[in-house]
This record gives C-alpha cells, structure tokens and sequence, in this order.
C-alpha cells in the first residue's frame, strides 16, 4: 500500500520489472463503507441471504486492512436489494452456474458500489452458521449433497425476514503464539443474545 506519490512511483517501477509485459494494474486504495452480500442460487435464480457491514482494522501501514465485525442487516440493504440483485442475476444468467452460493464483497463510496472478490464459496465470516441457526437452511450440507448426488435444493427465505434480522458477529484477531487459557466463554454463552460461539 503506497501512502503517496512518490511510493506510487516506486511501486510501478518494482511491479514492472517483475511483469511478464511490464504491465502494472493500479487501485485505488479505498476508506469508504465495506460491506459483502451472501447469495444463494437455485436454478440460476438468485436469492439475497444476508448484506452486512464489515467493519476493519489496519494491522500494518503495508497491509490491508482486517475483518473484526460486521453488522447485520447492512445500513445499504435496500440500495442493493432494489437497485443490483437484477443485475447480478443477469450475470449469473451468463454463466454456467446454476446452484450453489455465490458471495461478493464491495465498498460502497456515496451513491457508488464497487464489487470486488466474487467467490462461489461459503463466506469466510462463517454466514451459513446464523443462517442455519435462524432460517434452518444449511449451505454447507446443500453444497455436499448437491455434489455427491446432484440434488438441488430450494431455500427460499423472504427479504422481509432478513430484513428485520439484527445482529452482529465479532471476531479476536490473534497473533502468532500460544494460547495458554481462555476463560469466560461460559458466561458470555449464558447471555440470550449470544447463540453461537
């Protein structure tokens, strides 16, 4: 991550002399909202599980930035919901996906919303397991079945239940070492907010 011009200049310079045809992709480094959303796809339709706020944490100048948190339902829900599950749905039209899950990570600057780290995957923030906890639906089993036996299977979940879904996950980063002791995790299990640790 280049913190001005001049390390900018550096940075071109040292990723073209190790390209194949000097070429060098540059982005801008962004500050504004991040957010992922959580699909699942059934029969080339597509179906918004879950939109959250991601919320992060630099642990170096030269690296970026960490998930901690994220907030659930997103503060731009609606933006997405109405104005870009078409339009992705077209693209997965496109495709030769049919089923599975789809997740798509994007910042969101304004009225602008950049879509970045497309995966067909389980979402690394681990969604499938409140999902699962909240609406019965389990990805990961779906995904197993649909592989072992080509079953598809339909999970349809209204929008207005996810919508008047509230939560948050939070993660502890952790350093290289050893854990010797972790205490409290009884207690914390105790609290009725808390379903899954």
């Amino acid at each position: 991550v280049s913190q001005n011009k001049e390390q900018v200049k550096i940075a071109i310079k040292k990723a073209s002399n190790v390209s194949k045809d000097s070429g060098v992709l540059v982005e801008q480094f962004m500050t504004c909202d991040d957010i992922f959303v959580y699909f699942s796809l059934f029969n080339k339709k597509i179906q918004i599980m879950a939109v959250a706020d991601r919320f992060t944490i630099n642990t170096g100048k030269d690296h970026s930035a960490v998930c901690y948190a994220a907030i659930y339902p997103s503060k731009h829900y609606d933006k997405i919901v109405h104005k870009y599950t078409a339009r992705i749905e077209e693209i997965v039209k496109n495709t030769n996906l049919k089923s599975g899950v789809l997740m798509l990570s994007a910042f969101v600057n304004e009225d602008k919303v950049f879509f970045y780290d497309p995966g067909i995957r389980l979402q690394g923030e681990a969604t499938d397991i409140y999902l699962e906890y909240l609406f019965k639906i389990s990805h990961p089993r779906q995904l197993v079945n649909f592989a072992t036996n080509s079953k598809e299977c339909s999970n349809e979940t209204s929008n207005s239940a996810l919508e008047r879904f509230l939560g948050c996950t939070l993660w502890f980063l952790l350093k290289p070492g050893e854990i010797s002791m972790i205490i409290g995790l009884d207690e914390i299990s105790k609290r009725p907010t808390v379903f899954c640790i």
